[in-house]
């Protein structure tokens, strides 16, 4: 990964450069020593943020700057939000009282904006009952006919679908 390295200052060599002060204004081609002399008697930096044949050079305190970006990009931070997926499990011997205390947690979890996973899992015998399992599963998916839904085929002895926080389009 390459770093990109900022030339201020010094570390300017060309012989002119194109300077911006730090108000926006342009000044103009002029040359680099005058470039810095003005940066010096303004008690800022002469940063380049255009490298080419004459580089774009701009007066600014650049510490200022990397503070602002910095809050800029923790309040980026914050401000998103990581959508996660939670994970419901049900067995096809699941009484419908607790399939709809499992509806309700997944309601809540989708208005906080997370995605849902149900899942429904068969063991043993269960096995040659998926035709009850699978009625089941149907039944919780008409609860949520306004969000969109993606089956999962049946595999690892379950079904699963998951449930995303948008609306569907309606057709």
């Amino acid at each position: 990964m390459k770093t990109q390295t900022v030339k201020m200052n010094r570390d300017i060599r060309e012989q002119s450069v194109r300077l911006i002060d730090e108000n926006g204004n342009q000044l103009g081609i002029m040359p680099t020593n005058t470039a810095l002399n003005l940066a010096a008697e303004r008690e800022l930096d002469l940063v380049e943020i255009n490298p080419g044949e004459i580089p774009v050079c701009k007066i600014m305190d650049w510490g200022k700057e990397q503070y602002r970006k910095k809050k800029l990009k923790h309040q980026q931070q914050i401000n998103s939000k990581k959508q996660e997926t939670k994970e419901l499990y049900l067995r096809p011997v699941t009484g419908e009282h607790d399939i709809q205390i499992k509806v309700r947690q997944a309601m809540k979890f989708l208005e906080q904006g997370h995605k849902v996973k149900i899942g429904m899992k068969f063991q043993g015998r269960e096995m040659a009952h998926r035709d009850v399992g699978q009625s089941v599963m149907e039944s919780i998916i008409d609860q949520f006919s306004n969000r969109s839904i993606e089956h999962m085929p049946f595999r690892n002895n379950q079904i699963q679908i998951i449930i995303s926080p948008t609306p569907s389009k309606a057709k």
